[in-house]
């Protein structure tokens, strides 16, 4: 269910169970210091954000704005068109393959904080579903006494049982994270929970988490996210968790992510966002942690068959006299060559953009990658599959029967079936869902909005 956006830019990762701790520096030893003093922040009291003095800040300047817009003739009638668009029961709830499940976080005029629900495939495609309450976000946070806000839920493979869930405070960027068990629909007594940060997590294996987030002073970077990454095993304190990846304070943050494909591959990859743009990405081999030898505006996209799929968004050429990639491809290198020599790669391609068509995003299946393209700035959609020749790699492509004219995108995919949803939007037509199976490239019309 690894989806991916071209637009988004990441933290990924990946390191062995016994990874040693390292500490790797941004900084370009050629570069000059900055000796220049640096002004002190006035506005250094904004980042407490519960702070009674910023707190009184945002309520004034909330007061400020809504006095303007009420003022203005059209605010209520905008305001109640608003609240029925986004209370209609009748808008597409997006779907989130797990398994042989369809779930779907859903929020409305009762459930105003959401539900996390689920149904089967098949009642999915009914007129009416048949949807399941897993969490009950509003009960919880009565229960609880807390104004909780769902921020997802980060999962074991192949995501159809334990999850750590994210409840944000007010719906702040922290968020204290807990182990839930998707098939009682109950927290799990005893299981993982770290208490409220900012945080990533990936689950390394059923008893151990790869946990990025604050871990006491100093450790979060000048943009205010987590940059150490600990391996934290079930059962013992988040105090003892033992450090396997750090990054540098003057990152934007650091993380750890675990890809896995259906035929029983993994990866632990570690990376460090440098820049907005521009990440560092690092692999354990048996010699020990190595960078992986991949532009800085690169990410990894997934894990198919014993091959890491890689998106690049700058020009790259792996050889010096070799191939040269262009920026917007997709590209795949299998993971024994990455494991044995991440610094040398010989990619296959899988997508390169033309003068008339570019990525957009990309989605894995059991043995398959669905791929969505702008084409003279209209939707396409393919799937590929792995096609080896004695020689080297290579991929087929069939093209999905999509409607013309329109925005396609893909909404959710399933590691463990071929199937998968893409969302369609045109000027002419309403929103809608398409249901496909990678193994036949066949598209079934699945929901719609009214017209």
């Amino acid at each position: 269910m690894f989806v991916r956006s071209a637009a988004f830019l990441p933290l990924l990762a990946v390191s062995l169970l016994a990874a040693p701790a390292i500490q790797v520096s941004a900084q370009d030893p050629s570069a000059k210091a900055d000796t220049a003093p640096v002004p002190p922040d006035k506005y250094l009291w904004l980042e407490e954000v519960h702070g009674a003095r910023a707190m009184t800040w945002v309520k004034a300047q909330d007061a400020r704005s809504a006095k303007t817009l009420e003022a203005d003739p059209r605010f209520a009638a905008y305001s109640a068109d608003a609240l029925k668009v986004g209370e209609d029961p009748n808008r597409l709830p997006l779907p989130q393959l797990r398994g042989d499940d369809i779930y779907n976080f859903w929020r409305d005029q009762n459930n105003v904080h959401g539900l996390l629900r689920k149904t089967s495939l098949a009642d999915f495609a009914s007129p009416a579903p048949h949807w399941q309450t897993v969490l009950d976000i509003d009960a919880l946070g009565k229960k609880e006494n807390a104004s909780w806000v769902f921020h997802g839920m980060s999962c074991l493979y192949p995501g159809t049982r334990y999850c750590t869930i994210a409840l944000s405070a007010g719906g702040e960027d922290a968020s204290t994270d807990r182990e839930f068990d998707l098939k009682t629909g109950q927290f799990v007594d005893s299981g993982f929970s770290s208490p409220h940060s900012k945080q990533d997590i990936a689950w390394e294996d059923k008893d151990t988490l790869l946990i990025a987030r604050e871990w006491g002073p100093h450790t979060m970077t000048a943009s205010g996210y987590p940059y150490i990454v600990k391996e934290w095993r079930r059962g013992t304190p988040l105090a003892s968790a033992k450090e396997v990846f750090r990054g540098e304070p003057t990152d934007i943050g650091a993380s750890g992510i675990v890809l896995h494909d259906a035929q029983g591959d993994h990866l632990t990859l570690f990376g460090r966002d440098v820049t907005f743009f521009q990440s560092r990405w690092f692999v354990q081999t048996p010699s020990g942690l190595q960078e992986i030898g991949i532009p800085r505006k690169a990410q990894p996209d997934g894990l198919l068959e014993n091959r890491m799929l890689i998106e690049i968004h700058e020009d790259w050429t792996p050889t010096p006299g070799g191939p040269k990639f262009t920026q917007g491809s997709l590209l795949s290198v299998r993971v024994a060559d990455l494991m044995r020599d991440p610094a040398h790669l010989h990619p296959a391609v899988v997508f390169a953009p033309t003068s008339d068509e570019f990525l957009n995003q990309v989605a894995t299946t059991r043995s398959h990658v669905i791929v969505t393209t702008l084409k003279h700035v209209l939707g396409q959609a393919y799937v590929y599959a792995p096609s080896d020749s004695a020689r080297q790699d290579g991929w087929t492509r069939r093209a999905l029967d999509v409607p013309s004219n329109s925005t396609i995108g893909i909404v959710t995919s399933s590691d463990s079936t071929e199937a998968f949803f893409l969302s369609v939007t045109s000027f002419l037509t309403p929103s809608s869902l398409l249901a496909g199976d990678a193994a036949t490239a066949e598209l079934t019309p699945s929901k719609s909005e009214p017209a």
